[in-house]
């Protein structure tokens, strides 16, 4: 018995090999702090993209030449404008061809006219896989975006400034 205890007081006091052992303790710590960080930068951009688009989306459905101002002001009553909401997810989607590394799991857009003003407002949902984060158990992280964008109709009767005499 008496062995065995001065094998472990031994083994107690030997301090060589502790840097490797510290280093092998402190590597996958490190190593899964690198992973992450390299997953949120990824879900990061994506989000950045996903979001640019939807602010083209929204910007561009509401432009003077788009379809929706163009029904906007045929109007006689505010509404919904269904030839805007088709418009703003064609160039969402136009946006995002080509991108990868992410699944839409939604994206509405909803262009009304209320009050003089051509509104459009594009939402979205998108899963992105994650690659080190599934060593973990989180396998996707979702992110959301919404962007919103108005245009004012001209008033009734008023001459365009292009129109105007000097």
């Amino acid at each position: 018995m008496r062995a065995i205890f001065a094998e472990i007081s031994r083994f107690r006091r030997d301090r060589s090999g502790n840097i490797a052992i510290i280093f092998m303790l402190a590597l996958l710590p490190i190593l899964s702090a690198v992973g992450c960080a390299i997953d949120y930068s990824s879900a990061a951009q994506l989000r950045s993209k996903l979001q640019a688009a939807a602010d083209a989306a929204s910007v561009g459905s509401v432009s003077r030449t788009s379809p929706a101002y163009v029904a906007a002001s045929s109007m006689s009553t505010d509404g919904p404008i269904p030839a805007g909401a088709t418009d703003a997810a064609n160039l969402f989607n136009g946006n995002m061809s080509g991108v990868t590394g992410y699944k839409l799991d939604s994206m509405t857009a909803v262009v009304t006219r209320t009050a003089g003003a051509v509104t459009s407002t594009v939402r979205f949902s998108a899963s992105i896989s994650m690659m080190f984060l599934g060593v973990m158990g989180k396998s996707s992280m979702t992110v959301t975006g919404t962007s919103t964008a108005t245009a004012n109709m001209p008033l009734p009767g008023a001459v365009p400034a292009s129109g105007r005499c000097a």
